[in-house]
């Protein structure tokens, strides 16, 4: 299976925030999505999940259009874990995993058989079976993560959105969600989308990346082809040093200095 962006535009009222942006997700692999602060990174998940329609350009998985099809039909193949999750009423971690399987049940079904056995696996799938008595509100942020990982894993999607999936985690917990998440592309031969702010995360994980900047795309590809010295100072206005561990070869990104201000972003 194939994600395609394809030229998708998007705009907020009359502002152009993404423009004519290009490329190819396949199953299996965890891609990266770059870039600083206001390039319109979490736009573009917006777009792929259908929160916005484009402008221009067409969103294609394998041969359908996402924009021709119902928006049940949409959840039940994308499954998207924003940022942050704030239910507005007090749910147990089973109670947010199984809103997972809202497009597979009618108004006033109950859950069928099938259905709990699908919100048992998320929840084993990401190690949070344990907590499903939990309030979700009680749970560590690394353990929220987990649930919210576990309720789109219930919608059997085939595309895994992620916008910044390790924000507000301590390192340990990253390496644990960021390590699950790489496991569940693999195991699940999922298309796995995720944004990052932290560089050395794309690096350590993702394969591929885009490199977005002012709503275009500055470079795709493979991630340390993309992720240059050049194209790094020239879209974060920092000079860095790339340099491999001669004790792990993980390759890391390390700043070194600042070249002039660049204008605020927002927070995309």
């Amino acid at each position: 299976m194939l994600l395609r962006i394809d030229g998708v535009s998007c705009s907020y009222d009359s502002t152009e925030v993404l423009k004519d942006v290009t490329f190819d997700v396949p199953s299996g692999t965890l891609f990266g999505v770059v870039g600083p602060n206001g390039c319109g990174k979490t736009t573009l998940i917006r777009c792929i999940s259908r929160v916005l329609e484009p402008i221009g350009g067409v969103v294609w998985l394998d041969a359908d259009m996402l924009s021709t099809m119902s928006f049940r039909d949409v959840a039940s193949k994308v499954g998207v874990v924003p940022q942050t999750t704030r239910p507005g009423f007090a749910f147990t971690a089973y109670e947010i995993v199984a809103m997972g399987r809202t497009p597979y049940i009618g108004r006033l079904q109950m859950e069928s058989e099938e259905d709990l056995a699908v919100i048992r696996g998320a929840m084993l799938s990401t190690d949070c079976w344990h907590l499903r008595s939990r309030m979700f509100s009680e749970l560590s942020g690394g353990e929220q993560q987990r649930v919210v990982i576990a309720r789109a894993l219930a919608q059997e999607p085939r595309v895994l959105l992620l916008d910044e999936p390790t924000s507000h985690l301590d390192l340990g917990y990253q390496l644990q969600i960021m390590d699950m998440i790489e496991g569940l592309a693999g195991e699940r031969n999922l298309i796995v989308v995720a944004i990052f702010h932290d560089l050395n995360m794309a690096v350590r994980y993702c394969e591929n990346v885009v490199l977005l900047d002012k709503g275009k795309v500055e470079e795709v590809g493979g991630t340390l082809d993309v992720l240059t010295n050049e194209n790094i100072e020239k879209v974060y206005g920092v000079k860095v040093a790339i340099e491999r561990s001669p004790s792990t070869g993980l390759v890391m990104i390390v700043p070194t200095a600042r070249r002039a201000k660049r204008g605020s972003g927002g927070g995309d």
